[in-house]
């Protein structure tokens, strides 16, 4: 294990302020979920994300949205990583910043002609990103892409992320 060599003082509330070299060097963003992990007299901080919470859940869909595309591609994502898509190559690689930018666009987005870069492997198509939120940030994304009548999915994915939303929000 390393150490930082870093110490912080808890306020009257309870509260830390994680250092921004450490939020820089293990990629933590504002709105991130964080796991307190307790082991003996130590308190660990994990990212976790909350499709890992709801790992069932978000199979399911995943499963479901499989069964129900024709002729295309879905991509679930947490803020970080790819989840689940039919598209297994780029699963569990890391979203693209094109994706990652768009934490604060609460609604409905369409990257047309666009090169997405999943780690080593490049899509290039017009995307069209649903962010779903728990509580009201952006925990992750559905994207769609190579669907010919996309018209026919829109409804169905805005419901989907609706949905997320009513479930997992507390």
């Amino acid at each position: 294990m390393n150490f930082s060599g870093i110490i912080r003082r808890v306020d009257e509330l309870g509260r830390i302020v994680i250092p921004a070299e450490i939020r820089r060097l293990i990629n933590i963003k504002e709105g991130e979920n964080l796991e307190f992990i307790i082991n003996n007299n130590e308190i660990l901080l994990r990212k976790k994300s909350v499709v890992e919470n709801n790992n069932i859940f978000f199979d399911l869909i995943g499963d479901k949205l499989g069964e129900v595309i024709e002729n295309g591609y879905y991509i679930i994502t947490d803020r970080g990583k790819v989840y689940k898509s039919n598209f297994n190559a780029i699963i569990g690689k890391v979203i693209p910043r094109e994706l990652s930018n768009l934490v604060m666009v609460h609604e409905y987005t369409e990257l047309r002609n666009t090169n997405l870069q999943f780690e080593d492997i490049i899509l290039k198509d017009t995307f069209r990103i649903f962010p779903y939120h728990i509580e009201s940030d952006i925990a992750g994304f559905i994207v769609l892409y190579n669907i010919e009548s996309i018209d026919k999915y829109t409804k169905l994915i805005k419901f989907l992320t609706n949905y997320i939303h009513d479930k997992l929000s507390l």
